[in-house]
């Protein structure tokens, strides 16, 4: 069911991009809202269907992605913080690389062998993807295919990075040693 309400949103935000969209000028005259509606928005109707299809996969593969409310703000702002010529920003990718590498460091924290060692190659993966797509410049997967709009590769690089950094502080700050900080676990709704 949540994974439909996701996806009916961001249907509502790319009928309506303008009031919805993260808009540097917006969030400093006080439209907060968009340091989270902003990952709803889409360019193209081939973006709105990655983005969704992905987070509908994850979320009915792994559960609710508790993080994301936190996560999306988080994101918003390193955005306009480390790229201050940025003025305006739409897509779920940032937020979906996060989500991988936090599912993948949970399965890691959770198994042994093979398992643990594959779980650490899809973060590290993400990760590598990510920083080589900043480098390059060019999206690996998505190259070909029009998102409506020139995509900010560094989102890929500061979800990743973010999402690593989250589990990572959250699993040793606290009380936790066990498969997964509470505050990031991705559960059932």
């Amino acid at each position: 069911m949540g994974a439909l309400l996701l996806a009916a949103a961001a249907g509502v935000a790319a009928a309506f991009p303008g009031g919805f969209e993260l808009h540097r000028t917006a969030v400093e005259h006080g439209e907060v809202w968009r340091l989270w509606t902003g990952h709803l928005v889409h360019g193209s109707t081939a973006h709105f269907g990655y983005d969704v299809g992905a987070a509908v996969l994850l979320w009915v593969a792994f559960g609710a992605p508790r993080f994301w409310l936190w996560m999306a703000p988080l994101v918003s702002l390193v955005l306009l913080g480390v790229l201050p010529g940025l003025e305006r920003y739409y897509g779920m990718s940032a937020i979906l690389h996060a989500w991988v590498v936090i599912v993948a460091l949970q399965v890691a924290a959770a198994s042994q062998g093979a398992r643990r060692l594959g779980a650490v190659a899809v973060a590290g993966g993400v990760l590598a993807k990510s920083a080589t797509e900043t480098w390059l410049g060019t999206s690996i997967f998505t190259s070909e295919i029009d998102l409506g709009g020139p995509v900010l590769h560094a989102s890929h690089l500061v979800g990743a990075t973010l999402g690593f950094v989250s589990w990572t502080v959250l699993w040793y700050a606290g009380p936790w040693h066990r498969p997964a900080p509470e505050a990031l676990m991705c559960g059932d709704g």
